[in-house]
């Protein structure tokens, strides 16, 4: 029978926001010294353990904890050592195979179409969310139309945009390719006007705004060196005003006009008088001193707009059906993707959802909406047809009887396919009231739907809600990277990464204006929530999608929902408990594994099986660029538990089975351990005992009786000691009543217990109830300078800009000179400067890395202590800065700097030349 050892100290959750100093050696564990951590074990059952991302990867480290110390109880230490992290901990914090060092040009290659939404740059200007335009038969001249302005803000010609290759191209925008002809940096805000979105005619595409309640058509097109413009308007009596470019280099003229009065100003604007409802006019802005073909643009302009399709190519791949595993009544099916395509895109897959005829719609990272068709039992012939272009970083589709809905970076479009031909020919702006922002990898996460007609989402920090108005508002702050969306018709859910302020992956259900974690300049001092439940990093380091089980072909779990792994691309089922004082969650690991990081997933109407979509993208576990997979239910008996609820004395699991009641009622048959994470500036955290809170390590919990309930479908667990943890793990050897014996696990956060669970024979419970309160490290302040004046230095100014850059990445100094290194922190990430030895960059950068098990990593600003490092500005928050009074090396040389913070080394460097 397992029972835990008396614990010399039992302290009250309310003191961890006073932790102790951690001994120089944390308590993790160590393969030479506890076989359960050995990378070479726990990858039976995983058919990609063979591939080289997965070489050194630490599989089911929980579950083989537990098997070990219930198969050697004499061997288990009052503090269990913790989760050493990725890859056994080997290799730094993220393991071998992080992402952030990709650089990756294919973007580039792909055939982006006519119209392209993205942020976009041309030198120091830049634009939030402009549709980007190739105009002309022969793409003569690119243009930008800002739908926030309702203006045209740059013209060029010779190219398009180019994307930089960090992170594929998600990171560092547009920019512009090409010879500039037209910027307009600065355009008012139109007052009263409203963007409608655009129509698409094969290349040719209409944008539709309206002005003081009249709507405007507006086509552009190019000829030459000269851009046009036909304007319609279809009201008579209105009058419109109209902004054009204005410049040197450039001519504005009225090339033809019907049934209106047009006017040219001064500081470009064109005034329209309508006198007929079917009015329009055509304008030319040529650059230099070129000769306009107002012919050739005229006669272009006369020809009838017709919705034809644009992308006629049909993609044909097939499936491959898996096989259910011994464990588990459900396989994993594998479909084709199109990776060698027409269009060169990169098939990073990022959302799905279902027609109601059964066909998919799936959205790509670089823009693209597919249509996929033939999803049958058999998967012989699945094809794709490009539905959607121009999305700027897609991640969300929902499709109701109201439309289908897609979010991407600045928007919530809803789609139309005017004449049924496969191919959208409407892009109609929902809502573009929020967001929009140039900096860092961060996305827009969505997209949930509920039963009130409101879409939530996120972005940055933010959780926002779009209402059935259209307007949209912040609900919820403090969530970081927060790709998981996911909920019912009465509850949203967010899942944001571990990172700064999260200790780590969690599902939180949001409640109006609640604060999560990470500080944003309005909510620095806020308190924080506590989410539905953690998931400890060795079964979720990164956040996928979570969706709700409605199907009733997909077994027992109707109601439950499912987890979504990006990082390590596997899944789990979510549970939840309404019934203590705040709702908690449980997680349960799940058979299966993706060719890539999880993302987003959608019962299928029809079949009723699970249907997943998933892509490499950044610090995962992927082998493709993307996946497509099927989890069907072949029929049978599923083991793993299907509800909970948490007592005070304990925690009661649900099955869908009976168990076998002799096998069920062994207390040594369990094992449970529980621990905390902590709150800090800290890039995550490592797992804390909450019985020993200066010690990392697990709690093990004491068993006292496990009860069989309800026909033998649920047991009571009784911990008579159970305090409540944020995180708990229960480990469970069971049988069947039919005497099929199984394995299985619950990852419960316990925070908010119900009154204890009542039956014969358990302990009575004298002590009252224990407040839950979260492990929070306290803020210290810190200067905004560093190192000692020294008289006559000279003052160096470097930016951290968007897109983890150093916007200088090359100082001068002369050797032993007195400097006042200044960095600027523009961003919206934290990013300090290491100035190293020369060579030195690897190995600085890699041991930084391996400090995220310190838990005093954040204090130490992931400096490592090592002699190559010469001197260093601390971590500085965005929006602020630091001086740094230094003098330069007594050596000539070429003296790298880094920035250390978690995972930005590899990109974010300069060169301190010293001469």
């Amino acid at each position: 029978m397992f029972t835990s050892k008396p614990l010399s100290t039992t302290l009250s959750l309310s003191v961890l926001c006073a932790i102790a100093p951690l001994s120089a050696e944390p308590n993790l564990a160590n393969p030479d010294l506890h076989p359960y951590a050995a990378t070479s074990g726990g990858r039976e059952g995983y058919a990609l353990a063979s591939q080289p991302v997965n070489k050194f990867r630490l599989y089911d480290f929980y579950q083989r904890q537990a098997d070990y110390y219930m198969a050697h109880p004499d061997e288990m230490p009052e503090v269990l050592p913790a989760y050493p992290g990725l890859d056994g901990g080997n290799f730094g914090h993220w393991g071998k195979f992080n992402q952030n060092q990709y650089r990756d040009l294919r973007w580039n290659e792909g055939e982006l179409g006519e119209t392209f939404t993205h942020v976009f740059r041309a030198g120091d200007f830049s634009l939030l969310k402009p549709v980007l335009l190739q105009l002309g038969e022969q793409r003569e001249l690119s243009a930008a139309f800002d739908p926030l302005t309702l203006r045209y803000r740059a013209i060029w010609k010779d190219g398009f945009v180019h994307f930089d290759g960090f992170r594929w191209g998600t990171s560092r925008n547009a920019a512009l390719q090409g010879t500039s002809l037209f910027l307009e940096e600065k355009a008012p805000s139109p007052a009263d006007s409203r963007y409608l979105g655009f129509r698409r005619y094969g290349k040719r595409v209409v944008f539709l705004y309206e002005k003081n309640g009249t709507t405007v058509g507006d086509e552009p097109w190019a000829v030459g060196n000269t851009f046009y413009r036909r304007i319609e308007i279809t009201e008579a009596d209105a009058t419109v005003s109209i902004g054009l470019p204005k410049g040197e280099n450039l001519t504005n003229r009225i090339v033809s006009q019907q049934g209106l009065s047009a006017t040219l100003q001064d500081g470009g604007k064109l005034e329209l008088v309508t006198a007929h409802a079917q009015a329009s006019v055509i304008v030319g802005t040529t650059f230099g001193k070129s000769e306009p073909s107002d012919e050739a643009a005229l006669e272009h302009f006369a020809q009838e707009r017709e919705q034809t399709k644009r992308w006629t190519e049909i993609l044909t791949t097939s499936g491959t059906k898996g096989e259910a595993p011994a464990t588990s009544p459900y396989a994993v099916d594998t479909i084709g993707i199109p990776f060698d395509n027409p269009y060169r895109t990169v098939m990073q897959l990022t959302s799905i959802g279902f027609l109601p005829n059964g066909e998919a719609l799936i959205a790509t990272l670089p823009g693209d909406i597919w249509k996929v068709s033939g999803l049958d039992k058999n998967l012989e012939k699945v094809t794709w047809s490009r539905f959607a272009t121009g999305f700027n970083q897609p991640i969300g589709i929902h499709i109701d009887d109201d439309g289908i809905f897609v979010l991407d970076r600045g928007q919530i479009y809803r789609l139309h396919d005017e004449n049924q031909d496969g191919e959208v020919d409407f892009y109609e702006n929902y809502a573009n009231d929020f967001g929009g922002y140039q900096n860092s990898h961060s996305h827009t996460f969505g997209l949930h739907r509920t039963a009130d007609g409101s879409f939530h989402f996120t972005q940055r920090e933010s959780i926002l809600r779009t209402g059935p108005d259209r307007k949209t508002v912040v609900q919820g702050s403090g969530v970081r990277n927060c790709m998981g969306i996911g909920g019912s018709d009465d509850y949203f859910w967010v899942a944001p990464q571990e990172g700064t302020w999260t200790p780590a992956s969690s599902i939180i259900e949001v409640r109006d204006k609640e604060f999560y974690g990470l500080p944003s300049r309005t909510d620095a001092t806020s308190k924080i929530s506590p989410p539905l439940c953690y998931i400890p990093r060795g079964i979720e380091n990164s956040t996928g999608g979570m969706v709700e089980i409605t199907s009733d072909k997909w077994g027992p779990y109707q109601g439950a929902h499912l987890g979504l792994s990006y990082g390590s691309g596997l899944h789990y089922l979510i549970l939840r408990d309404p019934t203590g004082s705040r709702p908690q969650g449980a997680v349960v690991p799940l058979e299966g594994e993706f060719l890539a990081g999880s993302m987003r997933g959608q019962f299928h109407p029809q079949d009723g099986q699970l249907y997943l979509v998933g892509l490499d993208g950044w610090g995962d576990y992927s082998t493709q660029d993307g996946c497509f997979h099927r989890v069907r239910y072949t029929g049978g008996e599923s083991h793993k538990p299907n509800g909970f609820r948490v007592h005070r004395n304990g925690i009661r699991v649900d099955f869908p089975i009976a168990l076998d009641p002799a096998t069920a009622s062994q207390p040594e048959n369990f094992f449970a351990q529980g621990w905390n994470y902590e709150y800090a500036k800290r890039y995550g955290s490592p797992e804390f005992s909450a019985k020993v809170p200066d010690s990392l390590g697990h709690d093990p919990v004491a068993i006292r009786s496990v009860k069989l309930l309800d026909g033998g479908k649920s047991l009571f667990i009784e911990m008579p000691e159970l305090l409540p943890v944020m995180q708990l793990h229960i480990r469970m050897h069971l049988a069947t009543a039919a005497g099929k014996s199984f394995r299985t696990d619950l990852f419960p956060s316990p925070l908010f217990p119900s009154e204890p669970f009542e039956a014969s024979g358990l302990a009575k419970v004298e002590s009252p109830a224990t407040p839950a309160v979260l492990r929070i490290a306290r803020a210290k302040k810190q200067g905004n300078q560093s190192g000692k004046l020294v008289e006559g230095e000279r003052k160096l100014v470097v930016n951290a800009i968007g897109g983890l850059v150093y916007e200088r990445t090359v100082l001068e100094a002369k050797a032993g000179e007195p400097l006042a290194l200044h960095l600027r922190n523009t961003d919206v990430m934290e990013h300090n400067l290491v100035i190293v030895k020369p060579g030195a960059t690897k190995l600085v950068g890699e041991a930084s890395f391996k400090m995220l098990n310190d838990p005093k990593a954040g204090e130490k600003h992931y400096v490592p202590d090592l002699p190559e490092v010469v001197a260093y500005v601390p971590i500085v928050d965005p929006g602020k800065q630091h001086v740094l009074h230094f003098r330069a090396p007594k050596e000539p040389g070429d003296y790298p700097y880094i920035c250390t913070y978690p995972g930005h080394w590899q990109v974010m460097q300069g060169v301190l030349k010293v001469r």
